[in-house]
C-alpha cells in the first residue's frame, strides 16, 4: 500500500503544478492587458488631433487666399502666419505670409519672414529659390524707400528754412518802414532828431544838414562796403543753389534709370537679371551721395544768398531831404516845395 499511496501523492503534485502554471500564465496575461490597455486609445487620439490641426490650417489658408485676392494683403499675411503656427509642417504658409507682406509694402516684415523661411525651411523646398529672389527685391525696395524718405525730409527742412528766412526779412522791412515814418514825423514837427531824421540844428551822427533843410538817413560813405559785398554774396549763393539743383537733377535721373532697370530687367520668373544686388547697392549709394551733396549745397547757397540779401537791405542809401524850416521862415518839403 505504501508504493500506491506514493504514486497517488506524486500525481496530485503534478496536477497541482499544472494548475499553478496555468494560473501563472493567466495572471501574466491579465497584467499585460492592464499595462497595454491605457496605451491603445492614445494613438488614434493623437492622429485625430494632428488631422484636426491640419484641417484648421488648410481652412485658414483658404480664407487668407481670398483676402489676398481682394487686395487685403496685410490681413492675409496675418492669417497665413496663424495657419503656419497651427501646422508647422506647411512651409508654404510662411512663404505666402512673406509674399503678402511684400505686396502690402511692409518690406521690413517681409524681409524677416523670407529670412525665417530660408533659415528654418527645408533646403530642398521648391519655393526656396524664389524666396531668395524675392528677398533681394525686398531689400532693393527698402533701400529705395529709405532714400526717398531722406530726400523728402531734406526738401521739407529746406522749405521750412526758406519760410523762416522770408518771415525774418518781412519783419526787418516792417521795422525799417516804422523807423523811417517816425523819423519823418519828428523832423516835420521840429522835435528832437531820432534815427533816420534831423532838425534844423547842428547835424548829428548819421545825419547831414544843408541850405535846403535837414536830410534824413545815414551817410552813404559809412556803408559803402555793404552794397558790393551784398551783391557778391547774393550771386555766390545763387550759383551754389544752382549747382545743388543740377546735382539733384542728375541724382533723380540716375534713380529713374535704376528703377527702370529693376522693373524691366526681369526674367520670366520675376528675378532681376539686368544687374546684381551689389551693383544696385553701389548705384543707390552714388545716388544718395548726390542727394546729400545737393542738400548741403542748397542749404549753404540759401544761407549765403540770405546774408547777401540782408546786407543789401540794410545798406544805407543816398541821403534825401525830409522837411525843414528854411531861413526865410517857410517850410520846405523835399527839394522844391515850400509853403
Amino acid at each position: 500500500m505504501a508504493p500506491r499511496r506514493q504514486v497517488t501523492q506524486d500525481w496530485m503534485c503534478v496536477r497541482r503544478g499544472g494548475v499553478g502554471r496555468r494560473l501563472s500564465a493567466a495572471l501574466a496575461l491579465v497584467a499585460a492587458v492592464s499595462v497595454l490597455a491605457p496605451v491603445g486609445p492614445f494613438a488614434p487620439a493623437a492622429v485625430a488631433t494632428e488631422n484636426t490641426a491640419r484641417a484648421r490650417g488648410i481652412e485658414l489658408a483658404k480664407v487668407a487666399r481670398s483676402r489676398a485676392k481682394a487686395k487685403s494683403f496685410g490681413l492675409a499675411a496675418q492669417m497665413f502666419h496663424e495657419a503656419y503656427d497651427i501646422d508647422r509642417a506647411e512651409w508654404r504658409y510662411l512663404f505666402s505670409a512673406a509674399r503678402c507682406e511684400q505686396l502690402a509694402g511692409l518690406y521690413a516684415r517681409a524681409e524677416k519672414t523670407y529670412a525665417r523661411f530660408l533659415k528654418t525651411g527645408p533646403t530642398a523646398h521648391p519655393l526656396r529659390d524664389r524666396a531668395v529672389r524675392e528677398l533681394t527685391t525686398v531689400r532693393i525696395a527698402m533701400a529705395e524707400t529709405t532714400a526717398a524718405a531722406q530726400a523728402e525730409a531734406e526738401q521739407r527742412r529746406a522749405r521750412e528754412s526758406a519760410a523762416h528766412e522770408a518771415a525774418m526779412r518781412r519783419a526787418a522791412a516792417a521795422k525799417r518802414r516804422t523807423e523811417t515814418a517816425v523819423g519823418a514825423t519828428v523832423a516835420v514837427t521840429g522835435g528832437p532828431a531820432t534815427t533816420g531824421a534831423a532838425t534844423t540844428g547842428p547835424a548829428t551822427t548819421g545825419q547831414a544838414a544843408g541850405p535846403l533843410g535837414v536830410r534824413g538817413g545815414a551817410s552813404a560813405t559809412s556803408g559803402s562796403w555793404q552794397r558790393p559785398t551784398g551783391w557778391t554774396t547774393l550771386a555766390l549763393g545763387v550759383v551754389a543753389a544752382g549747382v545743388g539743383g543740377a546735382l539733384y537733377g542728375l541724382a533723380m535721373a540716375d534713380k529713374g534709370d535704376l528703377e527702370a532697370t529693376v522693373r524691366d530687367g526681369r526674367d520670366a520668373a520675376g528675378a532681376v537679371t539686368a544687374l546684381t544686388f551689389d551693383d544696385a547697392q553701389a548705384k543707390k549709394a552714388s545716388i544718395d551721395g548726390r542727394l546729400q551733396t545737393w542738400g548741403a549745397m542748397t542749404a549753404a547757397g540759401a544761407g549765403v544768398a540770405i546774408v547777401g540779401a540782408v546786407l543789401l537791405a540794410t545798406s544805407p542809401r543816398a541821403p534825401r531831404p525830409l522837411a525843414a524850416l528854411a531861413p526865410d521862415g517857410s517850410w520846405q518839403v523835399g527839394w522844391m516845395v515850400r509853403f
